[in-house]
């Protein structure tokens, strides 16, 4: 069943485990990808001078 107690209470629908972990590892490879883009992308200060 995909309805359980969240919260104290009852016939809550709640995600499944699978469905959340998907989600957050969507949001951390975002995130990631970013974080990498914007390294690549800046401008080295040691080469300009």
């Amino acid at each position: 069943s995909n309805r359980l107690s969240a919260d104290s209470e009852q016939n809550v629908k709640v995600p499944r485990e699978s469905t959340y972990d998907a989600e957050m590892c969507r949001i951390l490879v975002n995130c990631l990808a970013k974080v990498l883009a914007s390294s690549f992308l800046r401008p080295d200060d040691k080469e300009t001078g």
